[in-house]
């Protein structure tokens, strides 16, 4: 009977690991999309507003309300060339051991950049 124990066990370590991993890879590959998802959003907002305001305090404003509306931060803006862009950062959840190892603690965060053309 011990002789069927030992490879089941084995067997159901492997799958318990392996789920782990496959599960924090997912929470973090959908944190990423969603963050650029959210980005292009942002973006679209960003520039919209500094296209219809004087100055690119509108744009910011509504950017940033935005974000806090799609569960990102809105963390920087740069305005070149008629082009806005925009940096969002949104934290990965649900993770099992990203979450809690120190070492993977810069994985706990995903920024994500966009940006837009500016017709003015």
């Amino acid at each position: 009977m011990s002789e069927y124990i030992r490879p089941l066990l084995k067997i159901i370590i492997v799958f318990i690991v392996a789920g782990v991993i496959v599960n924090d890879v997912g929470s973090y590959l959908v944190a990423y999309y969603k963050a650029h998802d959210a980005a292009d959003n942002v973006v679209q907002v960003f520039a919209l507003g500094v296209e219809k305001g004087s100055s690119t305090v509108s744009g910011i404003e509504n950017a940033k309300k935005k974000a806090q509306s799609l569960g990102v931060n809105f963390t920087r803006y740069e305005i070149s060339d008629e082009r806005a862009i925009i940096d969002v950062e949104k934290d990965v959840s649900g993770t099992i051991i990203i979450s809690r190892i120190e070492a993977l603690k810069n994985f706990t965060k995903v920024t994500a950049s966009e940006s837009a053309n500016l017709k003015r």
